[in-house]
Parts: structure tokens; sequence; C-alpha cells
């Protein structure tokens, strides 16, 4: 079996108590997810460091830069193979380890064995339960302009606890939209435009080839993402009301399409995988031009 030494730059290693509570939390949690096959799987972990299968095939972020830089766009039932393995992850995440993720991102989900799986949970936040209401206590909310839920810039503590899991939801659809039109989230928006717009009710314009596909694949990604970022958190759908959606969606496509298929989607053992074109030899993995693109004022 082959496996990864996954350890901080000793080099650039906080040692503080912080620091360590976060590796540790990062650990105990991909610990409690061996049982969803779409979270990166941990075989020991000590300090800054753990062992991990290993997850050669670059992050989702790698395969959108990839797709940008060379116009290559996967087959629709494709996206909605990953679309399902992301959605999936993170529904499964709610329910088995009782967290919220909190900075879900396209280079949060690494490519292993067919599938596009879930790990980094140093920012996680266990889940409580708000003794009045009775309902779930969670908190979303990380610094990245244009990746946060609308909510998160108005909503009171109390407010944004009242819906855990919805930030991750809205943010889970910004990786989605990634994988569907290789774009990034208002790409030739500042931050501070960014937030004006998201207030207002406005999201990133999807591309009339795929809003005017007639792929039913297409479709069915376009309505998860709109589903994804439904304004009001109350109102928006949880990570597995999205997966079930996805999946039933697919299995439409597979009962239509099947006698003709040539795509690259498996199932196996109920776990969907698909086939995706190998990253080049001399690839860089930089984020550089991400963050770039994050922070830039245009």
């Amino acid at each position: 079996m082959k496996f990864v030494l996954k350890s901080v730059r000793y080099s650039k290693a906080d040692y503080s108590p912080k620091q360590y509570s976060r590796q540790r939390q990062d650990g105990m949690t991909l610990e409690a997810m061996t049982s969803s096959s779409y979270v990166l799987q941990i075989y020991g972990f000590c300090g800054l460091s753990q062992f991990l299968e290993v997850a050669n095939g670059g992050s989702t972020h790698d395969l959108i830069k990839l797709s940008r830089s060379t116009g290559y766009h996967l087959p629709p039932i494709d996206k909605l193979a990953i679309s399902i393995q992301l959605s999936t992850a993170v529904a499964d995440l709610h329910e088995i380890a009782f967290v919220n993720h909190r900075d879900l991102c396209c280079h949060q989900f690494v490519f292993c064995d067919g599938v596009y799986k879930l790990n980094d949970f140093h920012l996680i936040r266990y889940k409580e339960r708000h003794l009045e209401s009775n309902r779930t206590c969670g908190q979303s909310a990380w610094e990245y302009p244009k990746l946060r839920s609308p909510e998160e810039y108005y909503a009171t503590d109390h407010d944004l606890l009242l819906n855990a899991d919805k930030s991750d939801t809205y943010m889970l659809g910004n990786v989605i939209y990634y994988v569907l039109t290789n774009k990034w989230l208002f790409e030739h928006k500042s931050p501070e435009e960014t937030k004006i717009l998201l207030l207002a009710g406005k999201r990133s314009e999807i591309p009339s080839t795929f809003r005017k596909s007639s792929d039913a694949a297409n479709q069915a990604i376009i309505k998860a993402i709109k589903m994804c970022w439904i304004q009001r958190p109350q109102n928006r759908p949880s990570a597995r009301t999205i997966s079930n959606f996805l999946q039933k969606a697919y299995l439409q496509y597979e009962h239509e399409k099947s006698s003709n298929s040539s795509t690259s989607f498996i199932a196996s053992n109920n776990v969907i995988k698909v086939n995706i074109p190998p990253l080049p030899k001399d690839f860089s993995f930089s984020d550089s031009e991400f963050y770039q693109y994050l922070y830039n004022k245009f």
C-alpha cells in the first residue's frame, strides 16, 4: 500500500498551541470520516504530520486551471459525476463528523482513484444544539472574499449559529460552478464590488453555452448551483439534498442514454468515479493566480 506523509513545512511552521490544535482537529476529522468514500483516507497522525492515501491527480483547482489553459472541457456527464462527488463529501462531513468545514474551495478536493475527495479540516467547527430552539449550531466563515456566503456579510453570530451547514452549502455551489464553467466567481469584479452584488442577491453569470445547452447533465448542474446559491440560508437546502438531486438526475440520464453512452462515468460499489485526463508532467501546481484573482482590484 502506498501512502504519503503530509506535514507542515518546518521552515514555516507555527509551533503554537493554536497550530497544534488545528492539526489535531484535522487529523481527528479525517479519522472520523474513514467510512466515507468521498473523503481522503488517513492511516495515522501525530503532531504536525499525517499518513494519508496518495492523491496524485491534483485538485479541482488544477482541473480548472488546466482546462482554462488548454480550452478543454470535460463532457457534461463527467462534470455531473464530479458534482455528485463534491456534494456527497460535504453531506457526509455534516452527518458523520457533525462539523462545518468553513473553508470549502477548489483546493480542498483532491483526485484519488477516480474520486475528488475532500480534505483539509484545519478550520472546522464542531456543531452543538441550541438549547432554546433545539436547532443545530455551527459557524461558517473564513475571510476569503468572493467565496463567502451572503449571510456572512450581514448576519449576526446568532443567525449564523442557527443556520449551520448552510454556508458550506453555498460554498459547495461555488466549486460546482468552477467545474461546470471553468470560470472563477465574479472574475472581473473587485472584492468590494462582489460584496455589493452578493448582498443584492446577484450571482456570477452562467455562460449562455451552458444555459442554452440541451444536455440534461448541464441543466441538472445549473439547477444544483442555483439551489446552493439561494440567498436566504433558511431556504437553502442541505448538501445531502443537493447530492440526492444530482444522483437522481444522473440515474435519469443513464436510463435515457445507457444504450448509446460512451462516457467515462463509472459506478463501483455505490462509489461514483470518473476518468479525467492526466496532468502533464511539467504542470505547475501554483495557486498564486487564484489568490491574485480573489484579492485584486480591477
